[in-house]
Protein backbone atom coordinates (compact mmCIF):
# COMPACT_ATOMS: atom_id res chain seq x y z
CA UNK A 1 0.00 0.00 0.00
CA UNK A 2 1.49 3.31 -0.89
CA UNK A 3 1.75 5.93 2.06
CA UNK A 4 1.73 9.69 1.05
CA UNK A 5 4.75 11.45 3.01
CA UNK A 6 3.36 14.12 4.88
CA UNK A 7 4.32 17.13 2.55
CA UNK A 8 2.85 15.52 -0.72
CA UNK A 9 -0.47 16.57 -1.04
CA UNK A 10 -3.22 13.35 -1.54
CA UNK A 11 -3.54 13.83 -5.19
CA UNK A 12 -0.09 14.07 -5.79
CA UNK A 13 2.46 11.27 -5.81
CA UNK A 14 6.45 11.32 -6.07
CA UNK A 15 7.98 9.94 -9.06
CA UNK A 16 11.83 8.26 -9.82
CA UNK A 17 12.79 11.60 -10.60
CA UNK A 18 11.50 13.39 -7.02
CA UNK A 19 8.60 15.61 -8.67
CA UNK A 20 5.46 14.98 -7.92
CA UNK A 21 3.23 14.07 -10.58
CA UNK A 22 -0.14 13.80 -10.99
CA UNK A 23 -2.23 9.97 -9.77
CA UNK A 24 -4.37 9.01 -12.89
CA UNK A 25 -8.10 9.73 -13.40
CA UNK A 26 -10.76 8.45 -11.77
CA UNK A 27 -12.61 6.21 -13.66
CA UNK A 28 -16.21 6.77 -14.59
CA UNK A 29 -17.24 3.76 -13.08
CA UNK A 30 -15.61 4.79 -9.30
CA UNK A 31 -17.64 7.95 -9.59
CA UNK A 32 -21.34 9.13 -8.70
CA UNK A 33 -24.78 9.86 -10.57
CA UNK A 34 -23.39 13.46 -11.19
CA UNK A 35 -19.75 12.13 -13.46
CA UNK A 36 -22.14 9.72 -15.07
CA UNK A 37 -24.65 12.70 -16.58
CA UNK A 38 -21.29 14.66 -17.48
CA UNK A 39 -20.12 11.31 -19.27
CA UNK A 40 -23.32 11.21 -21.04
CA UNK A 41 -22.54 14.35 -21.86
CA UNK A 42 -19.18 14.01 -23.52
CA UNK A 43 -20.42 11.17 -25.56
CA UNK A 44 -23.35 12.88 -27.36
CA UNK A 45 -21.79 16.02 -27.81
CA UNK A 46 -18.96 13.97 -29.72
CA UNK A 47 -22.03 12.06 -31.36
CA UNK A 48 -23.99 15.23 -32.37
CA UNK A 49 -20.66 16.69 -34.18
CA UNK A 50 -20.93 13.26 -35.90
CA UNK A 51 -23.98 14.05 -36.93
CA UNK A 52 -25.83 10.65 -36.35
CA UNK A 53 -27.74 9.32 -33.42
CA UNK A 54 -26.91 6.85 -31.42
CA UNK A 55 -28.86 3.60 -30.21
CA UNK A 56 -29.31 3.02 -26.37
CA UNK A 57 -27.42 -0.18 -26.65
CA UNK A 58 -24.53 1.85 -28.17
CA UNK A 59 -24.35 4.19 -25.61
CA UNK A 60 -24.35 1.14 -22.64
CA UNK A 61 -20.78 -0.13 -24.05
CA UNK A 62 -19.65 3.79 -24.20
CA UNK A 63 -20.99 3.99 -20.95
CA UNK A 64 -20.73 1.01 -18.90
CA UNK A 65 -18.50 -1.47 -20.94
CA UNK A 66 -22.07 -3.90 -21.96
CA UNK A 67 -24.66 -3.79 -24.03
CA UNK A 68 -28.20 -2.87 -22.39
CA UNK A 69 -30.81 -1.50 -24.32
CA UNK A 70 -31.88 1.39 -21.52
CA UNK A 71 -30.46 2.17 -18.20
CA UNK A 72 -31.05 4.27 -15.25
CA UNK A 73 -27.04 5.33 -15.68
CA UNK A 74 -27.60 6.77 -18.68
CA UNK A 75 -29.10 9.82 -17.20
CA UNK A 76 -30.84 10.91 -20.05
CA UNK A 77 -33.72 12.47 -18.27
CA UNK A 78 -31.89 15.05 -16.24
CA UNK A 79 -29.44 15.96 -18.67
CA UNK A 80 -32.80 16.76 -20.92
CA UNK A 81 -33.77 18.79 -18.04
CA UNK A 82 -30.01 20.56 -17.84
CA UNK A 83 -30.69 21.39 -21.69
CA UNK A 84 -34.27 22.80 -21.23
CA UNK A 85 -33.35 25.15 -18.24
CA UNK A 86 -30.59 26.59 -20.58
CA UNK A 87 -32.27 26.83 -23.65
CA UNK A 88 -30.27 24.59 -25.39
CA UNK A 89 -31.10 22.07 -27.79
CA UNK A 90 -32.14 18.72 -26.27
CA UNK A 91 -28.92 16.80 -26.19
CA UNK A 92 -30.46 13.04 -25.71
CA UNK A 93 -32.81 13.48 -28.52
CA UNK A 94 -30.28 11.65 -30.39
CA UNK A 95 -30.46 8.63 -28.68
CA UNK A 96 -32.61 6.04 -30.19
CA UNK A 97 -33.65 2.02 -30.35
CA UNK A 98 -31.97 0.49 -32.74
CA UNK A 99 -35.26 -0.86 -34.75
CA UNK A 100 -37.22 2.31 -34.96
CA UNK A 101 -33.87 5.14 -35.18
CA UNK A 102 -36.53 6.98 -32.78
CA UNK A 103 -36.25 7.79 -28.93
CA UNK A 104 -38.03 5.27 -26.99
CA UNK A 105 -41.88 5.91 -27.28
CA UNK A 106 -42.05 6.71 -23.52
CA UNK A 107 -38.86 9.16 -23.85
CA UNK A 108 -40.28 12.68 -23.27
CA UNK A 109 -39.99 14.28 -26.30
CA UNK A 110 -42.93 15.12 -28.41
CA UNK A 111 -42.91 12.68 -31.53
CA UNK A 112 -43.50 14.85 -34.29
CA UNK A 113 -40.78 17.64 -32.98
CA UNK A 114 -38.02 14.74 -32.85
CA UNK A 115 -36.46 15.24 -36.46
CA UNK A 116 -36.36 19.17 -35.95
CA UNK A 117 -34.98 18.52 -32.55
CA UNK A 118 -32.09 16.20 -33.80
CA UNK A 119 -31.45 18.89 -36.52
CA UNK A 120 -30.96 21.92 -33.47
CA UNK A 121 -28.64 19.28 -31.59
CA UNK A 122 -26.67 18.40 -34.73
CA UNK A 123 -26.13 22.43 -35.67
CA UNK A 124 -25.55 23.43 -32.71
CA UNK A 125 -21.56 24.25 -31.34
CA UNK A 126 -21.38 22.03 -28.46
CA UNK A 127 -17.78 22.20 -28.25
CA UNK A 128 -18.02 26.04 -28.51
CA UNK A 129 -19.99 25.94 -24.54
CA UNK A 130 -18.62 25.00 -21.63
CA UNK A 131 -20.24 21.58 -20.18
CA UNK A 132 -21.55 21.03 -17.09
CA UNK A 133 -20.14 20.52 -13.71
CA UNK A 134 -21.54 18.66 -11.16
CA UNK A 135 -22.79 21.15 -9.11
CA UNK A 136 -24.98 22.40 -12.52
CA UNK A 137 -26.60 18.85 -12.34
CA UNK A 138 -29.10 17.53 -10.00
CA UNK A 139 -29.38 13.92 -9.06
Amino acid sequence: MLRWPSRVRPCCRYSLGGMATMRPPQRFSETGSKSRMIQVWLILIAQAHVGEPITYSELSVLMLGKRLPRSPAMRLGQLLTYCKERGLPPLPVIVVTKKTKKPAPDAPYNPSAVPSDMRRVFAFDWFGIHPPTEDDLED
